[in-house]
């Protein structure tokens, strides 16, 4: 919308006459004139964004688009992996040599030993017997 200074300041002076005759429900703490002249400077304004806007707008739909690139764009550098000291058999993973007997506790065989020396476990203990019971059938009424 396009208007003259003339109609803004117009527009602003019934704005204000209009604030002035609803009852003094207004009461201004500056003089009216500070307050028309910011009125009509914030009317300026608001208009003067509304025109960009809309040239922006306007610049937008008139440019031809922009052709689809041919070329894929280079996929983002790999993050770098974390490097870890190559395995030693010295190292923190090797396994301390022991006794040639498993471990009575956890029945955990060292890896120092050959897998053909190591005793296969025990076999369980066999349950004991327990007598059936037919609780399962409901008794007749």
């Amino acid at each position: 919308m396009k208007l003259s200074p003339n109609q803004l300041q117009a527009l602003c002076r019934k704005v204000l006459n209009e604030w002035k005759q609803a009852g003094g429900g207004i009461h201004m703490k500056v003089d009216e004139k500070v307050v028309f002249e910011k009125m009509v400077n914030l009317l300026k304004g608001e208009i003067q964004k509304e025109l960009d806007l809309e040239r922006d707008v306007n610049a937008m739909l008139e440019a031809p688009e922009a052709p689809a690139p041919t070329v894929p764009p280079e996929p983002p550098p790999a993050l770098p992996r974390p490097t870890r000291p190559p395995p030693s058999f010295t190292g923190a993973m090797a396994v301390p040599p022991r006794a040639s007997t498993p471990r009575a506790s956890t029945g955990v065989v060292p890896l120092t030993e050959p897998y053909s020396q190591v005793a296969p476990p025990a076999a369980p203990a066999p349950l004991p017997e327990v007598p059936a019971q037919e609780s399962w059938q409901v008794p007749p009424p």
